[in-house]
């Protein structure tokens, strides 16, 4: 978890490293206490090598999205898709949570909605590459 403070009042948590369903719930609370009062946006992307635990691994992270009241939750790949799915049926607003194929796709989107005061996460399993996006975003 690399912290990067904003200059204006933001935070960008960079966890791209590696990933699977505890470390990403984990990330989701850390992630909101850090926010405080400030609106916190999780980018949240694939999780590899879960095997059978894929499917309920993803919808575990959204469930879990939803129930730390993370304000816009926007998923990266095909399998993360599964994680906006589960944040949908545990009560998120669908308006809330924004699905793209690839993170590239997500850029433009990510540039016109973050707030200079946001806390944002960014964490995927290694292989997702996210790290470029926050260095894009920077």
């Amino acid at each position: 978890m690399k912290l990067i403070y904003r200059d204006k009042g933001g935070l960008f948590i960079n966890d791209t490293y590696n990933a699977n369903p505890v470390s990403m719930v984990s990330a989701i609370e850390t992630s909101k206490a850090l926010a405080k009062s400030h609106r916190l946006i999780a980018v949240l992307g694939d999780m590899y090598e879960l095997g059978s635990y894929e499917k309920e691994g993803h919808l575990s992270v959204g469930r879990a999205a939803a129930a730390n009241g993370v304000d816009i939750l926007v998923t990266i790949g095909q399998k993360a898709e599964l994680i906006a799915q589960g944040a949908c049926e545990a009560g998120m607003d669908a308006e809330q949570i924004h699905s793209f194929s690839h993170r590239d796709d997500s850029l433009a989107f990510l540039q016109e909605l973050l707030k200079a005061d946001d806390t944002v996460l960014f964490k995927a399993s290694r292989g997702m590459n996210l790290e470029v996006l926050v260095d894009k975003l920077l």
